[in-house]
């Protein structure tokens, strides 16, 4: 664990990225107040780098958003406890209160938990307990995992559509990620990746904006079609507003919604319920198929 001086220093050379994991280390000897700060900054810096990367952020709007995250993050390296940082590492129990705090405290969009169930911290070797070990508990079937890729401009869309998936979800044939179910700490791009790979549908939520993310098109959908290529998943392209998507090499998929007369993009549904209507009884078919193979 560094001391405050070090990350003074860090924070002097312009060492962000280091800052922050210094921070997230202190979480653990830093009493309650301070924690909820250092989490809401580091939420901050990894949201702010992730859209970075996604090409969702300007650079001079980066750049002024990286500032004033240095001008915060001086005032919390300022406020820090003295500790004792000779120790090579934190013991195994304040480790795991590291561990369980950030889990529970790091902020989350109120309606957009994931139902995945939670990742089991392993128990360190040299970690003991007077009570007998219990017998681990069976993963329990959350059906069909749903993975969505959405630029950030068409996040209205996948809430609405999220809302639609709940019959599904409340039956247990599906559960549902997006990047919003990242936890404070986590870095953004293995979350994305990993549950990009376990995916038994990944849905493109297609407009003008999703077509122009360099990190959508060179990143997740060239994920996506190694995912297809080696496995039976479905990639369900969703029209959310019109665009070229005719252009692209998903329009040979089945693409969602449809009326009588083809697709129709969401937005130009005089009714959006029946557009999220339809995309859900798509789902429904892609689901009993995937639950039938299983059986």
């Amino acid at each position: 664990m560094k001391s405050r001086e070090d990350i003074l220093k860090l924070h002097r050379d312009g060492h962000m990225h280091g800052v922050m994991e210094a921070l997230e280390e202190r979480l653990a000897v830093e009493d309650a107040p301070k924690q909820h700060e250092l989490i809401t900054l580091l939420s901050q810096y990894n949201s702010l780098e992730r859209n970075h990367h996604l090409g969702a952020v300007e650079e001079n709007d980066y750049k002024t958003e990286i500032n004033r995250l240095r001008l915060s993050s001086y005032d919390a390296i300022r406020d820090l406890k003295n500790v004792d940082t000779t120790a090579a590492e934190l013991p195994p129990e304040v480790e795991n209160k590291l561990y369980r705090r950030v889990a529970s405290q790091a902020p989350m969009a109120e309606s957009k938990k994931s139902s995945a169930p939670a990742r089991q911290r392993p128990t360190p070797p040299d970690e003991t307990t007077e009570s007998p070990e219990a017998p681990a508990e069976e993963e329990t079937d959350t059906g069909a995992h749903l993975f969505i890729s959405y630029a950030r401009e068409d996040r209205s869309f996948v809430d609405e559509l999220i809302i639609a998936l709940a019959s599904l979800r409340a039956k247990g044939w599906i559960s549902s990620w997006t990047d919003s179910d990242i936890r404070g700490g986590d870095e953004w791009r293995p979350a994305i990746e990993t549950n990009l790979r376990k995916a038994d549908i990944i849905i493109y939520m297609v407009s003008p904006d999703f077509l122009n993310s360099r990190f959508i098109r060179n990143t997740e959908m060239v994920w996506a079609e190694e995912e297809r290529a080696s496995r039976m998943i479905t990639i369900l392209p969703v029209i959310a507003r019109p665009s070229t998507w005719k252009l692209e090499d998903f329009s040979k998929y089945n693409v969602v919604p449809r009326t009588d007369d083809g697709v129709k993009p969401i937005s130009r549904w005089e009714d959006e319920d029946e557009a999220y209507l339809a995309v859900v009884m798509e789902l429904i078919e892609l689901v009993k198929a995937i639950r039938g193979r299983e059986a």
